[in-house]
């Protein structure tokens, strides 16, 4: 980012934010989902799915800005809401699947009684539900994921997710190239220009013809 400013290279950057603070004021324009709104719509759901009782779980990125975001929104639409749902437990499941399935083991052994899991991303949740159906807990536990990426639509067509706030990767792109242009044409930009995110439930899947079914 700093080589790029000292040689007068304009930079945008499209959607996950640069975390370093010098670096960040050097950016023209940020172009990305507006995570925290969308981890606000994973709390929605959440509430929702478990009638608002029992004890549940987070499965984070701690690393990475956007998936902090979603966390961040999770917890603020249910402390606003005065949610009785109880957080017993956050831990990092690396944003994959193989380290959430594993880590969402250690979380049922610790917590068995838990209703519900929020995973920042849909590996994740993939990976957590994984570990969920070994343990025999689908009847009792709730998973919510994150992006409405095709194998998370197509997750979500057969229930295994509640919902997976969606993601607009074609509006990011475009919103990319319109800044380029405007910065080009001597317009002035925003610092941020954040995409709405938006439920994805079962009734959104069923004619989607983006779903994608995966083997693992």
């Amino acid at each position: 980012m700093k080589k790029a400013y000292a040689a007068g290279i304009p930079v945008f950057t499209f959607d996950v934010q640069v975390t370093d603070e010098e670096a960040n004021k050097l950016i023209i324009s940020h172009i990305g989902s507006d995570n925290y709104q969308g981890g606000r719509l994973a709390g929605e759901s959440m509430m929702k799915a478990t009638c608002d009782k029992g004890k549940i779980a987070i499965v984070s990125l701690p690393e990475v800005t956007s998936c902090i975001l979603r966390v961040d929104g999770f917890k603020d639409y249910l402390k606003e809401h005065n949610s009785s749902l109880q957080i017993v437990t956050e831990l990092s499941g690396k944003g994959n699947r193989n380290d959430a399935y594993a880590v969402t083991t250690d979380i049922l052994q610790a917590h068995p009684a838990i209703v519900g899991i929020f995973a920042i991303n849909d590996p994740s949740a993939l990976g957590a539900y994984a570990a969920v159906k070994k343990a025999n807990k689908l009847d009792q536990i709730t998973l919510v994921g994150f992006d409405a990426s095709p194998a998370g639509k197509q997750a979500v067509f057969e229930k295994k997710l509640y919902d997976s706030p969606q993601q607009f990767p074609r509006k990011m792109a475009k919103g990319t190239v319109h800044a380029f242009v405007k910065y080009l044409e001597g317009e002035d930009l925003p610092k941020n220009n954040f995409i709405r995110c938006a439920h994805y439930y079962y009734d959104d899947s069923v004619s989607d013809p983006s779903r994608v079914k995966e083997q693992w």
